[in-house]
């Protein structure tokens, strides 16, 4: 369980880089998948900071 919240953030980085890959190659007009996308980066990246310096 430890080694999954170490890696929680990656995990939900890599979700948000599937979604912007996926729409970038559709041809949809709608920006949600790029706000989603980026979200979940920005959040990634938060939870990945905050989780490395609780879990040793």
């Amino acid at each position: 369980m430890k080694n999954f919240l170490k890696n929680l953030g990656i995990i939900i980085i890599l979700i948000g880089v599937i979604i912007l890959v996926i729409k970038t190659l559709s041809s949809g007009l709608s920006n949600a998948p790029l706000a989603i996308g980026g979200g979940l980066i920005v959040i990634g990246l938060i939870v990945q900071i905050v989780l490395g310096r609780y879990i040793d």
